[in-house]
């Protein structure tokens, strides 16, 4: 698929993306209010979200979701949280490095989202 059939598709109300010619349904992206280009921007800005969220689900390979998560950094992403809700660990993937949340850790947004804080045994799988 090119960016030109993307942009035709009918609104679904999903997020989507193409990647290398194949489209994929995005989850959950997040882009800055102050990155976000001006609504009279016509066809796709050259953007890459500033936090990617991705939850693994039991039939992802390891490896495969951290090519994944290297793949966005190697885009532009500054935040890559894959959350394991099997493990109840979220890896945190940065430009400068890698770190596994658990237990008592405390998922933080840092520079992305500033003053963000969720402590990992709130979340509920």
């Amino acid at each position: 698929m090119t960016a030109e059939q993307l942009f035709e598709l009918r609104d679904d109300g999903l997020r989507h993306e193409l990647v290398e010619g194949v489209l994929h349904t995005m989850a959950l992206a997040f882009v800055r209010a102050d990155r976000v280009p001006d609504a009279d921007t016509s066809g796709f800005p050259a953007l890459a979200p500033d936090l990617v969220v991705e939850v693994v689900s039991p039939s992802d390979r390891a490896t495969q979701v951290t090519a994944e998560a290297l793949e966005w950094l190697h885009a532009g992403v500054r935040l890559v949280w894959v959350v394991d809700p099997e493990t109840r660990t979220v890896t945190a993937y940065r430009p400068d490095g890698v770190r596994v949340l658990r237990g008592e850790d405390t998922l933080d947004g840092g520079d992305v989202l500033p003053g963000s804080g969720l402590p990992l045994a709130e979340l509920r799988g």
